[in-house]
This record gives C-alpha cells, structure tokens and sequence, in this order.
C-alpha cells in the first residue's frame, strides 16, 4: 500500500480545497498508450490514452496546440526506487527520455507526484513514451475558484432526498453527534449547542487566541466574532440537527439529535493536528454521551485502503484517540476528501475505526466550471475514492444553515456548499436515527448494514470504483428495533 504522509489537516469542502495531489487506480497505469502519428492527429477526434484521466482527454480534443496546461504526473512502482523516499530523480528523468521542454516543476509534497506546465503535443509526446506514468490536469478548481465558480445551478434539499421520507418517527432524539470542524454559530436552527474550542497548537506565539474570547471554551452558546469561520461547521451540524423553521434552511435528517461542537479548525479552514487530537481526547475524557463523531475534515495523506499499520508520530496518536473512542463504542463518521484522489482517500478516513464517507450528485445537472453534465447518484468528480470509502451520500450543492444570516432577511438563514464535508454528516444524521432505533449498534454492524442496504453508486469518468449509496430508508428498515 503506499501511504504519503503530509501532516497539515483542512476542511474537507470542495470550495476550498487547495490541495493539487491527484491519482489514479493501479489498474490504469497497467495498460500500455496507444502510438500515435503525430503528423496526422486531429485534434477534434476522440483518442484513447489510458494513462491521461477523461478530463484532460476531453480538454485536449478542443485546446489550442500551443497552450501550455499545468499537469500532475503519478510515478507507477514500477518507477520508484524504494530505498529513496526522494522521487524527484525518477520524476525528471522520465521527461528527459521523453525529450521534454518544461516549467514549473514542482513535486507534490513526499508523494510520486508531480506538476509540469508543457504544451498539448508534448503531453501526447510524454503519455506514448512511458506506460508506467498517469496524467491529469491540474484543475483550478482544487486552487482559487472565484464566487461566480464556487456556485452550481442545481437545487436540493435534505427532503428531497431518498431516504428522508419514511420512519418519521426517527429522528435522532436522545442522541449526541459531536462535531470537530471550524465552529458552530448560534444560529435559529441549532439552539441549545454546547461549544469547546481548542486552538494552543495553532496560535501563532504573541498573536491572540484562534479561539474568540466570546466563543466560551466549554458550555454555553455564542455567536462568534467572525461568522465567517463558523461557516463549514455551522453548515455541517445542520445536515444533521437544524430544527424545522418556517422561512429557514431545510430541516435536519436527524432534527432532534442533540449536537457538540468541538471548534479545532481556525484561519483559512485549516487546523493542526494536536488540537483535532485534543478534541477527540477530550470526547473521551469529559464528554460521555456522544455516540457520534461528525469529521468532515482531512488531510494532505492518501491511503489506498487501511493505513492503521503504517502510521507512526502524532498521527499513530491521532489513530490512538479515534480507537479510544471506539472502544467506547463511539461512531465516527469522517468525509473522503475533495482532491480527486481515484483509488486514494485521506487520512483519517483511511482508518478502521472509521466510517469513511463520499460524495455523489443528488440531482443531475451541468458543472458551470468544466461545462461536464453529471446524473443523480454519478460520484463527484473531486471525491477521494476508493474501495475503502464505506458509503456514498449527496454532497454536491446542499442546503444548510448559514451562520452568516442576517436577521432582517429569512433567506439568508439557508447556504449552498458542496463536498464530502457534506456528505459526512447525511451518513451522520442516518446514524443518529439508527441508534435510535437499536442503541447497541456497533460501527460494524452499521456498515454491514450499508453494505447490503443500499444500492451502488454509480461508475465516474475512467475508473471502475463503485461504492454503496446512502438510503437511509433502507438502512432504518434493516436495522432491528430490538436486540435479544
């Protein structure tokens, strides 16, 4: 398994995603290119390069020759000389016998994988010389997105969606989702919120707390200085829990499960690690009835399927804490990541303990960036996915509480935001109903439960991953009411 260790944690939302890490399955890299002539190709044909993802397939059948495109480029094993954790070399020296001219070179973080600014005709140059290479765009969608990209024209709501329409009766009462991400803002739809901020391992020394002095560390309920960084956990804990209100946001899944919000990401969405590590600690100690932990939050690591056994430092302590809880018998509930990472997914999601979550379209439509149409049920193209998610739930354009509202405006108290960020806690808030129905639920049972209750969700692009897709009708049917 390979396993590439960065250490800096963000929230796992689409829109600000800013990582440039993308990678393929191990079975693409195993087909050889097709040899082309260059003097004939036509660049409004179709053409079939295994080793190029469909997305810079589709750009180059329209592109202008001499435009140069950013590209990342993944380094097959067959590539990687194991005694040196330094790739550069083996990066560079497959552009040179490939004769290519480029700029920009750059390696991504530790990992096999690097960018590249070089022309259209070099990239077909550079896909027919090697088989053991995989390339893709470098998107701007993983950088800055302006605002006008930042929205898509789709429209859904939690109602909407299939699996909130039966078992009304469930509706996450008597259950406590905690939720570790950016801060919950004393919002309409969410009273009644416990707040505990962890922030020493991020403040920088001489510079004032990340946590607001009228953001209590513990008890009570506040609206923060700066709304503007309670925007991703506001919005997350009301997929699971905002209450009904007339002229508000869309109703939580689970409206009357009861919510913690434990605030470890600060400026920009970012966080580091010992405080998330914190959080779950102090869950442990201190918080004994929470059966459910909500991450929509990740990491710049990939994991191909279980990374318990290869962690080491804070992150084999960051594995402890999550293992502390599940032993309690703790849930927690982690989103895959937004990297378009294809047969990867980021830590923590890649642990055991886990229940790893990604995201699908809930409603067909058109991207307004890549101009791409996408169905109902097809994965997001920026999913970290792979078999290792557990399950898939709707993340794309979803409708939450917004803790920027204005009071004076009942419009204003609902947000669009996309990404497994919002998947994370629909698999949440179905948990939250499940436990109702059978308190003594262990996390594999739940899984098991997804596994067989679901159907799948549908194939994307060039890789051939799929993955159970939430139906929490299903999966309330299936869980027993009762145990003997």
């Amino acid at each position: 398994m390979k396993y590439y260790l960065l250490s800096s944690l963000s929230l796992a939302i689409f829109v600000s995603c800013n990582a440039l890490a993308t990678e393929n399955t191990e079975d693409s890299n195993k087909l050889s290119p097709k040899t082309i002539n260059k003097t004939s190709f036509n660049s409004n044909s179709k053409f079939n390069y295994p080793n190029i993802s469909g997305q810079l397939k589709r750009k180059l059948e329209t592109t202008n020759k001499n435009i140069a495109i950013k590209i990342s480029i993944k380094l097959s094993d067959n590539l990687i000389n194991s005694d040196d954790t330094n790739f550069e070399n083996e990066a560079k020296a497959v552009l040179n016998n490939a004769g290519i001219q480029y700029s920009n070179f750059n390696m991504v973080g530790t990992s096999p994988l690097f960018t590249i600014e070089i022309t259209y005709e070099d990239i077909i140059k550079l896909s027919n010389s090697s088989k053991d290479i995989y390339i893709e765009e470098v998107s701007l969608n993983t950088g800055n997105l302006s605002k006008k990209n930042r929205g898509y024209r789709t429209s859904f709501t939690q109602s909407d969606y299939n699996g909130h329409t039966r078992f009304k009766d469930l509706t996450g009462k008597g259950i406590t989702v905690a939720v570790i991400d950016s801060g919950v803002a004393n919002v309409p739809q969410l009273p009644n919120v416990s707040h505990y901020c962890f922030s020493k391992h991020i403040d920088q020394k001489g510079e004032p707390s990340n946590c607001p002095q009228n953001y209590p560390n513990e008890g009570g309920s506040a609206r923060t200085i700066d709304g503007k960084q309670d925007t991703h956990g506001t919005h997350v804990a009301g997929i699971i829990a905002a209450k009904p209100l007339k002229g508000g946001a869309p109703a939580g899944m689970a409206y009357n499960a009861n919510i913690v919000n434990l605030r470890s990401l600060h400026k920009n969405g970012n966080g580091s690690t010992f405080d998330t590590i914190e959080a779950l600690n102090k869950i442990t100690s201190d918080i004994p009835d929470v059966d459910i932990v909500n991450m929509s939050l990740g990491s710049s690591s990939y994991a191909s399927e279980n990374c318990d056994g290869m962690l080491s430092g804070h992150l084999a302590d960051y594995k402890k804490a999550i293992d502390n809880l599940a032993k309690k018998g703790v849930k927690i509930v982690v989103a895959s990541g937004n990297d378009y990472q294809k047969g990867y997914v980021g830590f923590p999601s890649c642990l055991q303990n886990v229940i790893s979550v990604g995201a699908v379209y809930p409603t067909s439509g058109t991207d307004d960036y890549t101009n791409e149409t996408y169905n109902s049920g097809n994965v997001t193209d920026y999913t970290n996915l792979s078999k290792h998610v557990t399950v898939l739930a709707p993340g794309h354009n979803i409708e939450s509480t917004n803790a920027n509202y204005d009071e004076a405006d009942p419009n204003s108290l609902k947000l669009k935001i996309s990404g497994t960020s919002m998947a994370a806690p629909y698999v949440s808030a179905c948990i939250a109903r499940m436990l109702e129905r059978n308190p003594k639920l262990s996390t594999t049972e739940i899984k098991d439960i997804f596994k067989y209750s679901v159907k799948q969700g549908s194939k994307k692009n060039d890789y051939d991953i799929s993955r159970p897709m939430l139906n929490c009708d299903d999966a309330l049917l299936l869980t027993p009411s009762s145990r003997t």
